[in-house]
């Protein structure tokens, strides 16, 4: 059931949800690479032997967003996939500027509310590494975006 081969790189800044997260996803089998901001994201990105399979970034951080990090990791791993988590809504993340809709215009992009249970965690990851749409999660699409981000204003 494990998935040794898949490597999962974790950006949050909560260290007590950081060390949860990882917990569920090891036990689970996959590799975990942590960072608590953009920069570490990238640094550790660029030092892992690996690509990396899965960005899983919470969007609001301590002084940023990880807007900045999944630009500079998608161009280390272009096949990387990224699973957004937040408290906030997509709807009010999008319209506060805080994710940009041209991040999720391909469909490698995903978003799961917190709170959530470790098993929809980990029925979203396993969903988006397997490339299929994950129906506790919101997928966008392009056009999916587009009109959120215009009813909003």
């Amino acid at each position: 059931m494990g998935h040794p081969a898949r490597t999962i790189l974790l950006l949050e800044d909560d260290r007590t949800i950081s060390r949860l997260l990882c917990l569920v996803l090891r036990r689970r089998g996959y590799t975990v690479l942590e960072a608590s901001d953009s920069s570490e994201a990238i640094r550790t990105g660029q030092l892992h032997e690996r690509a990396v399979d899965l960005l899983l970034c919470d969007v609001v951080l301590d002084n940023e967003t990880a807007v900045p990090a999944v630009a500079g990791l998608r161009k280390l791993c272009p096949d990387a996939r990224v699973l957004f988590l937040s408290g906030f809504g997509l709807d009010d993340l999008l319209r506060d500027g805080l994710l940009e809709p041209g991040m999720m215009a391909d469909g490698s992009a995903f978003f799961l509310q917190k709170p959530f249970l470790p098993d929809l965690l980990l029925r979203a990851v396993e969903s988006v590494l397997a490339g299929e749409g994950v129906p506790d999660a919101v997928y966008w699409r392009s056009e999916e975006v587009a009109g959120s981000v215009q009813d909003s204003y």
